[in-house]
């Protein structure tokens, strides 16, 4: 009799375990489109879950209002454990803001992570890392897609299937010069209004647009109307602490959905260890792993198994199920860099009344070394930023260091930029007692060079708009900080043991299919989340059609809705 732990923390037994038609490991964005995809396609879904808790939630008041009036702010600003504070080198705020705290909590105790010059974080709690994101989303094109053994016609349906679910804002073709960059085949909401460095910033850039610059609206899974039961941003500030309004996407919105949708059932407070392939005896494949909370065993039964634990659960969970322990497993991320524009022209200005926290602009700049190589970066305001965030990184003493930033926030902006996986040699590596080793290094040939020449034609190209790259500003963070991840078991037109074929079968084990990004087997600088998603849309479509052919068995009759 396994003991399974339920939506609402109850225990119950059942016998021979749980079974359906497919079993999905994760209830991050890619396991929920998978999950979703299932059930469109009418099959039965098990949803397998570390189910730990999500964001905190953010007061009901807009972010300047608590600044301003509100005595106890530093409780929600900082954090009564001082988290704010932490310096864990991560890219974005987002990652260090205390309402986020529990959505990396246990992540890396779960898979005993040992980390060597890299930054290795992911998530227990429903709706994975997209509690916590940055929410850019882009469709891959025809030349990101190269060396994916997948063309672009196969995932624009997908595509399209998403974005009407999740809700997507942006501009469109020919009003704005990153349209075609993010892709066309999606409809968007309106983008919320530019606060003003940034609509200066977008102004200078239409006038006179500097050579292999591209600058235009961002593209965010964010609402500016309601929709699916979610309200349109208020532009009430909080987008880095959380979205009362489920404004800004969450995979858990969609999570919170499927519970109210026939053939589903959700085994929360679970970690999977392993998935056993198709057995010859009953044609099931098995997810074997542990009740969190308890200890107990858990088995679950499923036609097919698809895996959406992120690149490194993903990757760990395959390849520990293969016998590969001790074997490097290659590991892709996208380089990232943070800097700050300051608009002399804006110096003294007032803060704006109402702040948006998520990327205004996004921008694309062309490698003069490579015809087809780009960089991809976003643009923030700083007026929903926390002053710390810029403090800790300027070289003067504390007291002075607040002064300067004071002064500058209102006329400065701020962006990251992502450079292609291409650039990275990192790995893991499953140790004998089951943990993870993860190692970050960067080409050490290539890689400073592209930092160097990326930062002269960035601060080239913005002096042309009026924006000045603050000296100091550009820093490489530590490789994983970027939190892109993907690449530890690859799609392949002919894969080797622990590859994926085209539709996510993992080769070595029948019945196993791969789902997020570690099916890609490289990674572009554009964001990779939503081309994601549409990947495990694809897939699980598929995966259905095999089942409806009658290429393996399916469950008699699935047990019981939890």
């Amino acid at each position: 009799m396994e003991r399974i732990v339920c939506a609402d923390r109850t225990l119950i037994s059942l016998p021979d375990g749980v079974s359906a038609d497919i079993v999905v490991i994760g209830a991050g964005p890619a396991g929920v489109a998978a999950a979703c995809a299932g059930l469109d396609a009418g099959l039965s879904v098990v949803l397998v879950d570390g189910g730990g808790p999500g964001i905190e939630a953010v007061p009901d008041r807009g972010l300047v209002e608590v600044r301003s009036r509100d005595p106890e702010q530093w409780r929600v600003l900082v954090g009564t454990d001082f988290h704010a504070l932490r310096g864990d080198g991560a890219a974005t705020p987002k990652l260090r803001a205390p309402t986020n705290r529990h959505v990396f909590a246990g992540y890396a105790d779960a898979y005993g992570l040992r980390e060597d010059d890299f930054l290795a974080l992911g998530s227990l709690s429903g709706g994975g890392l997209s509690n916590a994101w940055g929410a850019g989303v882009a469709c891959y094109d025809a030349d990101d897609l190269a060396g994916f053994p997948v063309a672009l016609a196969e995932l624009e349906p997908s595509f399209r299937t998403v974005a009407a679910r999740i809700g997507i804002s942006g501009c469109v073709e020919p009003d704005d010069a990153m349209a075609a960059f993010f892709g066309t085949a999606v409809d968007v909401q309106p983008a919320p209004d530019l606060n003003e460095n940034a609509r200066r910033l977008l102004a200078r850039y239409g006038r006179r647009p500097p050579p292999g610059l591209r600058l235009g609206r961002s593209r965010n899974a964010i609402l500016t109307r309601d929709h699916a039961g979610r309200q349109g941003c208020n532009r009430c500030g909080w987008c880095l602490w959380g979205c009362g309004r489920k404004s800004i996407y969450s995979a858990r919105y969609d999570l919170e959905r499927l519970h109210g949708r026939a053939g589903f059932r959700y085994i929360g407070d679970a970690f999977i260890e392993r998935v056993l392939p198709r057995s010859e005896d009953d044609g099931m494949c098995r997810a074997v792993g542990r009740v969190r909370s308890t200890g107990s065993a858990l088995v679950v039964r499923g036609a097919r198994i698809l895996v959406a634990g992120g690149a490194i659960g993903t990757g760990r969970i395959v390849h520990d199920s293969l016998g590969r322990r001790g074997r490097p497993i290659p590991l892709l991320t996208t380089p990232a860099v943070g800097f700050a524009l300051w608009m002399p022209e804006r110096f003294g200005a007032a803060a704006e009344p109402q702040p948006f926290g998520l990327a205004q602009l996004s921008f694309r700049l062309t490698d003069p070394e490579r015809a087809d190589g780009y960089v991809f970066g976003n643009i923030f305001g700083t007026d929903a930023l926390p002053a710390s965030e810029l403090v800790r990184h300027v070289p003067l003493s504390r007291p002075a260091a607040i002064r300067l930033i004071r002064g500058l926030m209102p006329s400065l902006l701020v962006a990251n930029l992502f450079m292609p996986s291409d650039h990275g040699a990192h790995r893991l590596e499953i140790r004998a007692d089951g943990g993870i080793d993860v190692v970050g290094r960067y080409d050490e040939d290539g890689f400073p060079a592209k930092l160097a020449r990326v930062r002269k034609g960035l601060a080239r190209a913005f002096r042309r708009c009026g924006a000045v790259m603050l000296p100091g500003s550009y820093k490489p963070t530590i490789p994983g900080a970027d939190v892109h991840y993907g690449g530890t078991v690859p799609m392949r037109s002919a894969p080797q043991v622990g590859e994926a074929w085209p539709d996510g079968r993992v080769e070595g084990l029948p019945g196993v299919h791969v789902v997020d990004a570690a099916a890609f087997p490289r990674l572009p600088a554009k964001p990779h989340t939503f081309t994601m998603m549409a990947n495990a849309d694809r897939i699980t479509r598929l995966v259905a059609r095999s089942l409806a052919n009658g290429d393996a068995s399916r469950p008699a009759s699935p047990a019981p809705i939890l």
